[in-house]
């Protein structure tokens, strides 16, 4: 049945594959696969949809994982984080930051070599391509789905240093993900493809994050660097409430903090929360730094 305002929908008999050039001799003719015609097919009964006002609505709210605004939103973080010397949001904001630029590095490598045809152009009667190629036209940038892996990889670095926060981060993932198809922006497949690169990218971060950590725990020497209040032991939180240096604030995730908890807001976890704010006190830092020095000298 045609789709309101547009005209019938044509079925696909065949999509062109091949390298991408514009001669047509050097691509050759095959019908869809089945995921294909699955996607298209639920493209199709969506399509209906798209005019809907809570489908704009919801389209609109989604535009906030687009590229820009969610790179200003992980650096508001991190700028947030750094002014308020909150140590654990200046962590996430960091996470976040690098795990959408890794997912918008790996989103473009596919999208530039891979050209598919956007639902909306079929749903109108177009034709539906799907081929290797290089057109930077956005009705033939359909696969993979960028606002699902920034979305995705963002939402996954957030509940890192956030636990609590991690449904929320991952409906919200979900949900950016899941209004792309009535809006005829994307296929199922580009979604799960989008997805995928989201936890990969955050993966990746989190390893390269890891490497870091190992790196400063080895130039330290002990591993942890503590600046001690007045009357506290020099065996930090665990032992009485010390201070952890600047630097392993930001590279100690909280559940890897002496003190033994998840970080979702019990009592340890909020004193560990309050070291974090005071690691970011530059004055701390550098008594940290201090500390360390004479610890290894004696």
């Amino acid at each position: 049945m045609p789709v309101s305002g547009t005209s019938e929908l044509r079925p696909v008999s065949s999509v062109r594959f091949g390298m991408g050039d514009k001669s047509s001799k050097s691509r050759t003719k095959r019908k869809p696969s089945d995921p294909e015609k699955a996607d298209i097919a639920v493209a199709r009964a969506a399509a209906p949809m798209r005019r809907h006002k809570a489908v704009k609505a919801l389209g609109w709210v989604s535009e906030a994982a687009d590229q820009p605004p969610l790179m200003t939103l992980c650096a508001a973080t991190l700028a947030a984080g750094l002014i308020l010397r909150k140590g654990r949001l200046v962590r996430a904001g960091a996470r976040m930051l690098a795990a959408e630029v890794v997912a918008t590095q790996i989103k473009g490598l596919i999208k530039h070599r891979i050209d598919r045809t956007r639902p909306h152009v079929i749903t109108k009667g177009g034709r539906y391509q799907a081929h290797k190629g290089h057109n930077h036209a956005s009705e033939m940038n359909s696969f993979p789905s960028g606002h699902t892996a920034g979305a995705v990889a963002v939402a996954r670095a957030y509940a890192r240093d956030y636990p609590q926060h991690s449904t929320v981060a991952y409906a919200a993932a979900a949900g950016v993900g899941a209004i792309q198809i009535p809006r005829s922006a994307h296929y199922p497949t580009d979604i799960a493809a989008g997805a995928v690169i989201g936890v990969l990218a955050e993966a990746m971060v989190d390893w390269a994050e890891g490497l870091a950590r190992g790196a400063f725990q080895r130039q330290r020497g002990s591993g942890r660097l503590w600046a001690e209040p007045a009357g506290v032991g020099v065996d930090g939180i665990g032992a009485g409430g010390g201070v952890p240096g600047l630097a392993d604030a930001i590279l100690h995730r909280p559940a890897e903090r002496p003190g033994g908890n998840d970080g979702c807001g019990n009592t340890d976890g909020a004193f560990r929360d309050a070291a974090d704010d005071r690691a970011l006190d530059p004055a701390i830092a550098v008594a940290a730094i201090d500390r360390g020095a004479d610890q290894r000298t004696q």
